[in-house]
């Protein structure tokens, strides 16, 4: 119960921004429920960074396919000269 309590006002009050803060409002040596704080900086970099590999696996994946492929489109390529 007072866990719950401690995570409502964790999601109200935003000056409860660790594990260790809240352990200190309960007196208690461990908690899970509370959720860890993550900067803005911290999100966008994810996004950025998972951006750039999943370019990565398409610029892969179109390599593959060229390798794969290399004898029909040097053929359509003869073709149209």
């Amino acid at each position: 119960m007072c866990a719950l309590l401690v995570f409502v006002l964790a999601q109200i009050d935003t000056s409860i921004q660790s594990v260790e803060e809240a352990q200190k409002l309960l007196n208690l040596k461990v908690l899970a429920g509370i959720p860890t704080h993550e900067p803005p900086e911290a999100h966008t970099a994810k996004i950025v960074k998972s951006v750039f590999l999943g370019l990565l696996a398409v610029v892969y994946a179109v390599g593959v396919v060229a390798f794969l492929f290399q004898e029909t489109i040097s053929a359509l390529l003869r073709k149209g000269s």
